[in-house]
C-alpha cells in the first residue's frame, strides 16, 4: 500500500508557485505563474490556465501577466495534460499607496517573510510592523 505517493499513470496533480513570490501586488508589476508538475508527468506538454474557475489563454508551463491591472485579481489554477487542476492560488492587485506581502501559500512550521512594499514615487519611511493591533517589537527591516 501506498500512501500519499503518486504511482506510474496516477494523476498528479500540479502546484503553482509565484516568481516574485509576493501577493499583493501594485498595478503595473509583473508576476510569473508556473505549473509545477512531479516528475512522474514528465513529458506532458499540454497546460492549461484558469482563473476564478474560467479558462483563460496561455498554454504553456507558465504564465506571464506582463502588467497587471485589478482584473488579473483572483484565484489561478493550472492543469497539465489530463491530469488534475492544481489547488487554486491567489493573486490581488491593489491601487494603495502601501502594501503588506506576503507568500502566498504558508504552512504552519514554515518560516514566514513579511514585506511592506510601496508604490514608485510613494517616499516611506522606517516601516512599523503590527501583530493584532500591537507594535511588534522586535527589529524589523
Amino acid at each position: 500500500m501506498v500512501i500519499g505517493m503518486d504511482t506510474a499513470g496516477a494523476a498528479v496533480r500540479p502546484v503553482i508557485s509565484l516568481s516574485p513570490n509576493w501577493n499583493p501586488i501594485f498595478p503595473g508589476e509583473s508576476v510569473t505563474l508556473t505549473c509545477n508538475v512531479a516528475p512522474t508527468a514528465q513529458g506532458i506538454l499540454e497546460y492549461s490556465w484558469y482563473r476564478d474557475g474560467h479558462w483563460i489563454p496561455g498554454d504553456q508551463q507558465r504564465l506571464v501577466i506582463e502588467s497587471a491591472a485589478h482584473t488579473d485579481s483572483g484565484n489561478y489554477q493550472c492543469q497539465a495534460g489530463p491530469n488534475e487542476r492544481s489547488d487554486p492560488v491567489r493573486l490581488d492587485v491593489f491601487y494603495d499607496l502601501l502594501i503588506l506581502q506576503a507568500p502566498p501559500d504558508v504552512h504552519e512550521g514554515d518560516s514566514l517573510s513579511l514585506r511592506c512594499h510601496s508604490r514608485t514615487g510613494y517616499r516611506t519611511m522606517t516601516p512599523v510592523f503590527y501583530k493584532d493591533n500591537e507594535i511588534i517589537e522586535s527589529p524589523v527591516s
